[in-house]
């Protein structure tokens, strides 16, 4: 699979998983469709680091990462997700819906990260269980950068912020209209089936 061939596969699904969940479909979880698996051409079982694709996938998924129509983020099954462009408008209105969802048990040290977040400006953290709980919940989007001696360092950010500097239109859907839109093509995946914690708004009560 080259790189132009991984783009459409996304744009084609609208979301994906990056890499899959090394383990077949059962009842509990359902099968989705995974990039890596994609350009191995089957099911990886474990790490695809140790597939004899490798090589051709770390490519093909950089090059994906690298594109300007693909925002990968923690989505489905708390996974690294792929997020088409044409679906941004979605997910921005989701993460910007203020439902209980994003919210419900959250922790005191997620619930003062998220204060922070809210001012507007980008956070460097390295608070990874927090960060991860809001970027879950789309409470925050979540990148990382190089620093100059080599470290990776973690920022989050507020979605709207982010939209407005991809170009996401500032007419958003209703937040119903959004997450019926992100969940549609995982709902098809899973017939329907609702696994609590294969989206976010579909978190156990």
């Amino acid at each position: 699979m080259t790189p132009r061939q991984a783009l459409a596969f996304v744009r084609r699904h609208g979301l994906v998983l990056e890499s899959g969940h090394g383990r077949p479909a059962t009842r509990a979880r359902p099968a989705i469709p995974s990039l890596a698996e994609a350009i191995a051409g089957g099911p990886i079982r474990g790490s695809w680091w140790a597939h004899p694709a490798s090589h051709s996938i770390f490519r093909v998924l950089g090059a994906v990462r690298a594109s300007e129509d693909v925002l990968a983020c923690r989505l489905v099954d708390g996974r690294v997700t792929l997020v088409h462009r044409r679906l941004w408008p979605a997910l921005v209105a989701a993460a910007e819906s203020g439902q209980p969802w994003q919210t419900r048990d959250l922790k005191a040290d997620a619930k003062q990260l998220l204060r922070r977040v809210r001012l507007g400006k980008p956070v460097q953290t390295d608070a990874r269980r927090p960060a991860n709980d809001l970027e879950r919940r789309l409470l925050a989007r979540s990148y990382t950068e190089h620093t100059a001696s080599g470290r990776h360092v973690r920022f989050l950010e507020p979605w709207l912020a982010w939209g407005r500097r991809s170009g996401v239109p500032a007419d958003l859907p209703d937040a119903a209209e959004a997450i019926q839109a992100l969940s549609a093509p995982v709902m098809a995946w899973a017939s329907d089936r609702r696994p609590p914690g294969l989206l976010p708004w579909l978190a156990a009560r």
